[in-house]
Protein backbone atom coordinates (compact mmCIF):
# COMPACT_ATOMS: atom_id res chain seq x y z
CA UNK A 1 0.00 0.00 0.00
CA UNK A 2 2.63 2.57 0.77
CA UNK A 3 4.43 2.07 -2.16
CA UNK A 4 1.29 2.93 -4.58
CA UNK A 5 1.09 5.88 -1.89
CA UNK A 6 4.81 6.71 -2.85
CA UNK A 7 4.24 6.20 -6.59
CA UNK A 8 1.20 8.47 -6.36
CA UNK A 9 3.15 11.56 -4.34
CA UNK A 10 5.59 11.35 -6.65
CA UNK A 11 3.04 11.65 -9.89
CA UNK A 12 1.75 14.02 -8.31
CA UNK A 13 4.91 16.12 -8.02
CA UNK A 14 6.35 15.48 -11.57
CA UNK A 15 2.92 16.47 -12.41
CA UNK A 16 3.25 19.67 -10.74
CA UNK A 17 7.04 20.22 -11.73
CA UNK A 18 5.59 20.01 -15.12
CA UNK A 19 2.51 22.43 -14.99
CA UNK A 20 2.63 24.89 -12.57
CA UNK A 21 -0.38 26.90 -12.99
CA UNK A 22 -2.27 24.60 -10.57
CA UNK A 23 -1.29 26.38 -7.23
CA UNK A 24 -3.69 23.69 -5.12
CA UNK A 25 -2.17 21.19 -6.51
CA UNK A 26 1.52 22.10 -5.98
CA UNK A 27 0.21 23.93 -2.08
CA UNK A 28 -0.81 19.78 -1.73
CA UNK A 29 2.33 18.72 -3.04
CA UNK A 30 4.55 20.40 -0.53
CA UNK A 31 1.79 20.69 2.28
CA UNK A 32 1.73 16.57 2.39
CA UNK A 33 5.02 15.07 1.03
CA UNK A 34 6.92 15.37 4.44
CA UNK A 35 4.34 13.23 6.34
CA UNK A 36 4.23 10.83 3.15
CA UNK A 37 8.04 10.12 3.12
CA UNK A 38 8.51 10.05 6.49
CA UNK A 39 5.89 7.41 7.31
CA UNK A 40 6.80 5.63 4.25
CA UNK A 41 10.75 4.85 5.12
CA UNK A 42 9.14 4.43 9.03
CA UNK A 43 7.24 1.13 6.99
CA UNK A 44 9.31 -0.19 4.71
CA UNK A 45 12.84 1.00 5.02
CA UNK A 46 13.59 1.94 1.55
CA UNK A 47 16.10 4.84 1.54
CA UNK A 48 16.39 4.90 -2.05
CA UNK A 49 12.48 6.02 -2.57
CA UNK A 50 13.06 8.09 0.35
CA UNK A 51 16.08 10.05 -1.05
CA UNK A 52 13.74 10.25 -4.63
CA UNK A 53 10.90 11.58 -3.03
CA UNK A 54 13.08 14.72 -1.25
CA UNK A 55 14.90 14.95 -4.56
CA UNK A 56 11.98 15.26 -6.96
CA UNK A 57 10.70 17.78 -4.33
CA UNK A 58 13.72 19.47 -4.37
CA UNK A 59 13.12 19.70 -8.13
CA UNK A 60 9.81 21.82 -7.69
CA UNK A 61 11.18 23.82 -5.35
CA UNK A 62 14.15 24.66 -7.50
CA UNK A 63 11.07 25.10 -10.02
CA UNK A 64 9.34 27.86 -7.92
CA UNK A 65 12.59 29.91 -7.23
CA UNK A 66 12.72 28.67 -4.06
CA UNK A 67 16.09 28.06 -3.56
CA UNK A 68 17.23 27.81 -0.31
CA UNK A 69 14.00 25.14 0.46
CA UNK A 70 15.57 23.25 -2.90
CA UNK A 71 18.74 23.28 -1.15
CA UNK A 72 17.49 21.64 1.79
CA UNK A 73 16.04 18.88 0.12
CA UNK A 74 19.22 18.05 -2.36
CA UNK A 75 21.35 17.70 0.69
CA UNK A 76 18.95 15.86 2.49
CA UNK A 77 18.68 13.40 -0.78
CA UNK A 78 22.77 12.96 -0.55
CA UNK A 79 22.60 12.31 3.57
CA UNK A 80 20.21 9.54 2.51
CA UNK A 81 22.20 8.62 -0.38
CA UNK A 82 25.51 9.50 -0.41
CA UNK A 83 25.86 8.27 -4.24
CA UNK A 84 22.92 10.62 -5.43
CA UNK A 85 25.08 12.50 -8.72
CA UNK A 86 22.23 14.30 -9.60
CA UNK A 87 21.72 16.04 -6.20
CA UNK A 88 25.34 17.15 -5.99
CA UNK A 89 24.73 18.57 -9.53
CA UNK A 90 21.43 20.41 -8.68
CA UNK A 91 22.62 21.83 -5.47
CA UNK A 92 26.23 23.00 -6.64
CA UNK A 93 24.39 24.86 -9.38
CA UNK A 94 22.00 26.54 -6.73
CA UNK A 95 25.19 27.32 -5.11
CA UNK A 96 26.14 28.86 -8.35
CA UNK A 97 23.30 30.76 -8.87
CA UNK A 98 22.99 32.26 -5.37
CA UNK A 99 26.87 33.23 -5.42
CA UNK A 100 27.70 30.89 -2.57
CA UNK A 101 31.05 29.73 -4.75
CA UNK A 102 32.60 28.64 -1.62
CA UNK A 103 30.36 25.73 -0.66
CA UNK A 104 29.99 24.78 -4.45
CA UNK A 105 33.36 23.70 -4.74
CA UNK A 106 33.28 21.74 -1.63
CA UNK A 107 29.60 20.45 -3.35
CA UNK A 108 31.77 19.51 -6.28
CA UNK A 109 34.78 18.25 -4.32
CA UNK A 110 32.32 15.73 -2.76
CA UNK A 111 31.58 14.81 -6.30
CA UNK A 112 34.71 14.28 -7.53
CA UNK A 113 35.35 11.75 -4.74
CA UNK A 114 32.44 9.84 -6.02
CA UNK A 115 33.68 9.93 -9.19
CA UNK A 116 37.35 11.11 -10.39
CA UNK A 117 36.60 10.86 -14.06
CA UNK A 118 33.44 13.04 -13.86
CA UNK A 119 34.68 15.95 -16.49
CA UNK A 120 31.19 18.25 -15.18
CA UNK A 121 32.08 18.55 -11.87
CA UNK A 122 35.71 19.42 -12.77
CA UNK A 123 34.66 22.04 -15.03
CA UNK A 124 32.14 23.69 -12.47
CA UNK A 125 34.47 23.79 -9.97
CA UNK A 126 36.68 25.75 -12.25
CA UNK A 127 33.88 28.22 -12.63
CA UNK A 128 33.44 28.90 -9.09
CA UNK A 129 37.30 28.73 -9.00
CA UNK A 130 37.21 31.71 -11.31
CA UNK A 131 34.88 33.21 -9.53
CA UNK A 132 36.48 33.74 -6.17
CA UNK A 133 39.62 35.00 -8.47
CA UNK A 134 41.48 31.63 -7.90
CA UNK A 135 42.80 31.15 -11.75
CA UNK A 136 45.47 29.03 -10.66
CA UNK A 137 42.87 26.86 -8.96
CA UNK A 138 40.31 27.09 -11.62
CA UNK A 139 43.16 26.66 -14.11
CA UNK A 140 43.67 23.45 -12.72
CA UNK A 141 40.13 22.10 -12.33
CA UNK A 142 39.82 23.24 -15.94
CA UNK A 143 42.85 21.37 -17.18
CA UNK A 144 41.51 17.58 -15.58
CA UNK A 145 38.43 18.16 -17.39
CA UNK A 146 40.08 18.50 -20.81
CA UNK A 147 42.08 15.73 -19.64
CA UNK A 148 39.14 13.42 -19.24
CA UNK A 149 37.15 14.82 -22.32
CA UNK A 150 39.07 16.36 -24.47
CA UNK A 151 36.86 15.87 -27.70
CA UNK A 152 33.73 18.13 -25.93
CA UNK A 153 36.17 20.19 -24.42
CA UNK A 154 35.57 23.65 -26.15
CA UNK A 155 33.75 25.52 -23.26
CA UNK A 156 37.08 24.03 -20.80
CA UNK A 157 39.40 25.59 -23.63
CA UNK A 158 37.21 28.76 -23.29
CA UNK A 159 37.07 29.26 -20.14
CA UNK A 160 40.58 28.20 -18.98
CA UNK A 161 41.74 30.99 -21.67
CA UNK A 162 39.80 33.13 -19.93
CA UNK A 163 41.68 32.26 -16.38
CA UNK A 164 45.18 32.83 -18.57
CA UNK A 165 44.13 36.21 -19.41
CA UNK A 166 42.69 37.21 -16.30
CA UNK A 167 46.47 36.14 -14.54
CA UNK A 168 47.82 38.29 -17.74
CA UNK A 169 49.59 35.02 -19.49
CA UNK A 170 48.32 36.33 -22.77
CA UNK A 171 50.20 33.85 -24.99
CA UNK A 172 48.73 30.43 -23.24
CA UNK A 173 45.00 32.47 -23.54
CA UNK A 174 45.61 33.09 -27.30
CA UNK A 175 46.66 28.77 -27.21
CA UNK A 176 43.41 27.92 -25.94
CA UNK A 177 41.06 30.28 -27.54
CA UNK A 178 42.22 28.64 -31.01
CA UNK A 179 41.53 25.25 -29.13
CA UNK A 180 38.85 26.10 -28.45
CA UNK A 181 37.98 27.67 -32.36
CA UNK A 182 39.28 24.60 -33.46
CA UNK A 183 36.53 22.66 -31.44
CA UNK A 184 33.87 25.22 -31.99
CA UNK A 185 34.90 27.62 -35.57
CA UNK A 186 31.36 28.96 -35.55
CA UNK A 187 31.93 30.47 -31.91
CA UNK A 188 31.90 34.59 -32.65
CA UNK A 189 32.41 35.31 -28.67
CA UNK A 190 35.50 33.36 -28.91
CA UNK A 191 37.07 35.33 -32.16
CA UNK A 192 36.01 38.16 -30.31
CA UNK A 193 38.20 37.36 -26.94
CA UNK A 194 40.81 35.96 -28.74
CA UNK A 195 41.24 39.31 -31.02
CA UNK A 196 41.05 41.32 -27.57
CA UNK A 197 44.03 39.62 -26.05
CA UNK A 198 45.63 40.38 -29.50
CA UNK A 199 44.78 43.88 -28.99
CA UNK A 200 46.54 43.97 -25.61
CA UNK A 201 50.09 42.57 -27.12
CA UNK A 202 49.70 45.14 -29.90
CA UNK A 203 49.31 42.56 -32.98
CA UNK A 204 46.87 44.90 -34.29
CA UNK A 205 45.80 42.68 -37.77
CA UNK A 206 45.10 39.95 -36.01
CA UNK A 207 42.75 41.64 -33.61
CA UNK A 208 41.26 42.94 -36.27
CA UNK A 209 40.74 39.61 -38.48
CA UNK A 210 39.20 38.17 -35.08
CA UNK A 211 36.84 41.22 -35.08
CA UNK A 212 35.63 40.68 -38.98
CA UNK A 213 35.42 36.94 -37.94
CA UNK A 214 33.52 37.37 -35.57
CA UNK A 215 31.19 39.83 -36.89
CA UNK A 216 31.00 37.36 -39.89
CA UNK A 217 30.00 34.99 -38.18
CA UNK A 218 27.04 37.07 -35.75
CA UNK A 219 26.16 40.64 -37.06
CA UNK A 220 24.19 41.45 -34.52
CA UNK A 221 27.29 40.62 -31.43
CA UNK A 222 28.00 44.36 -31.21
CA UNK A 223 31.09 44.30 -29.24
CA UNK A 224 33.58 43.53 -31.98
CA UNK A 225 32.31 45.96 -34.30
CA UNK A 226 33.00 48.66 -31.36
CA UNK A 227 36.37 47.06 -30.61
CA UNK A 228 37.47 47.43 -34.25
CA UNK A 229 36.09 50.83 -34.64
CA UNK A 230 37.79 51.96 -31.71
CA UNK A 231 40.83 49.84 -33.01
CA UNK A 232 41.05 51.82 -36.43
CA UNK A 233 40.92 55.04 -34.44
CA UNK A 234 43.98 54.12 -32.60
CA UNK A 235 45.77 53.11 -35.57
CA UNK A 236 45.10 56.42 -36.96
CA UNK A 237 45.72 58.60 -34.39
CA UNK A 238 49.26 56.67 -34.32
CA UNK A 239 49.81 57.80 -38.05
Amino acid sequence: MKTIILLLVLGTLEFSYISLRNKDMLDSSLENIETTIREFYIETGKETEYATLYYTRGLLYQKLQQHENAILDFTETIKIDPRFMNAYYKRGLLYHKLQRHEEAILNYNELIKLDPKDNSAYYNRGIAYAKLKRYEEAILSYTEAIKINPEDSKSYYYNRGNSYADLGQYEQAILDYSAAIRLEPKNSRTYYVRGRIYETLERYEEAIRDYDESIKIDPDFEAPYYSKLTLRDKLENLK
